[in-house]
C-alpha cells in the first residue's frame, strides 16, 4: 500500500519495538483514524498495531511475553489462586481503564500503579503483606496512585468514609465524612444529610438534637 506523504515521515517498516517487527502500514484504524501497522512477532504470530502503542512500548509483543511473565510469576511465587494475588490484578486492571467506570475513576485521573508494583507481585505482596480477614486493598488519598505509604488493608466500613464522593465536614479542629459526625455525635444520618442539603450551618447541623 503505498503511503501518504505524512506517513512517509514516519514510516516504521522494518524498526523492532521489543518482540515485534514491523512490516507494512495497515491503515487508520478506531475512531481517531490513528495509524496502524503490520508486524510480526518473534514467536511467528502476526499482529496489527497502532503506531503510538508500538512507540510508547505498550505493545511489545502479541501476547506471548505477558503470558510467559505471568507464568513465571506463578511458579515463582505459587500464589494465582489467593486473595493478594486478586486484588494485585484487580488493582493493575483498574489502572489500565478496562471498563468504562475504571476509565473514568483511574484512567482519566491519572490514578497509576508504582513501577514497582506494577511489574512485580512479589514486590507488592512484600510491602502489603496478607490481607486480614475481610479486608480489601484501600487507597489513603483518593487522589493519589497505588504505591507503599498509600495503600492499606481496610475493612469496608473504612473504604465507605474513604469514597471521594463524601462530603468532609470541619467542626471542632477535625475533618470527617458526615457519616463520622453523625455516629460520633450519635445524630441521625438522614437527618443530618437534610439538615446540610436545606442549609443548614455546622455547628447547628451537628449540634442540633434529633428525634
Amino acid at each position: 500500500m503505498a503511503l501518504n506523504i505524512g506517513m512517509q515521515r514516519h514510516d516504521l517498516t522494518g524498526n523492532k519495538f521489543g518482540r515485534l517487527t514491523v512490516v507494512k502500514y495497515a491503515g487508520p484504524g478506531g475512531v481517531d483514524k490513528k495509524p496502524k501497522w503490520e508486524c510480526i512477532c518473534d514467536c511467528g504470530t502476526a499482529r496489527t498495531i497502532f503506531a503510538a502503542n508500538l512507540r510508547s512500548g505498550t505493545t511489545s509483543s502479541c501476547g506471548c511475553l505477558q503470558k510467559e511473565r505471568a507464568s513465571a510469576t506463578q511458579k515463582t511465587h505459587g500464589m494465582k489462586y489467593t486473595p493478594e494475588y486478586r486484588a494485585w490484578r484487580s488493582m493493575i486492571d483498574r489502572c489500565k481503564g478496562f471498563s468504562a467506570g475504571d476509565k473514568e475513576s483511574y484512567t482519566d485521573r491519572g490514578i497509576k500503579v508504582c513501577k514497582e508494583w506494577s511489574e512485580s507481585f512479589e514486590a507488592f505482596f512484600a510491602d502489603m503483606g496478607h490481607r486480614p480477614e475481610g479486608m480489601t486493598l484501600d487507597r489513603i488519598d483518593n487522589d493519589g496512585d497505588y504505591e507503599l505509604g498509600n495503600c492499606r488493608w481496610a475493612t469496608l466500613r473504612q473504604q465507605a468514609n474513604n469514597k471521594r464522593t463524601n462530603r468532609r465536614i470541619l467542626f471542632e479542629g477535625r475533618t470527617q465524612t458526615m457519616k463520622q459526625w453523625a455516629d460520633e455525635k450519635r445524630l441521625n444520618y438522614v437527618t443530618i444529610k437534610a439538615r446540610f442539603k436545606n442549609g443548614w450551618s455546622v455547628i447547628r447541623a451537628l449540634t442540633t438534637p434529633t428525634k
